[in-house]
């Protein structure tokens, strides 16, 4: 059966695609800002420790820039993926709804229209 839409069909593709980079790509950059953090501050522990003690840090700084990279590029990831999915359930629904068209369209042609169905509880007359 022919597909239509094919600029959608490609759109949905390329959502999926770009969905996956920004994942890829977000955690990459989020595991090199955390790593850089943790060479930059010592240990976590001891970027807890200054911290609490008040001491101003670039590890802590580095530590929640990586995080917060990872966690928006998740966040990313999942609207991008699930505006291809609802392109996708569109152009399903589009599909289905042809089909039955036709299918329907195929019964009518050849065995005509429906017959109505005659109830003869109903088309007495009770006195």
């Amino acid at each position: 059966m022919h597909k239509k839409f094919r600029t959608l069909r490609t759109v949905a593709a390329l959502l999926k695609v770009v969905a996956w980079v920004t994942l890829l790509f977000g955690l990459t950059v989020g595991s090199l800002m955390l790593g850089m953090g943790t060479v930059a501050g010592g240990s976590l522990q001891e970027v807890l420790s200054d911290l609490a003690a008040g001491i101003s840090t670039e590890g802590f700084t580095g530590i929640v820039g990586g995080v917060g990279v990872m966690f928006m590029s998740f966040v990313y990831f999942l609207f991008l993926l699930a505006a291809a999915e609802v392109v996708d359930v569109a152009l399903s629904i589009e599909q289905s709804s042809r089909e039955t068209s036709e299918l329907s369209h195929q019964i009518w042609t050849t065995f005509g229209p429906p017959k109505k169905a005659v109830d003869n509880q109903a088309s007495k007359v009770e006195l």
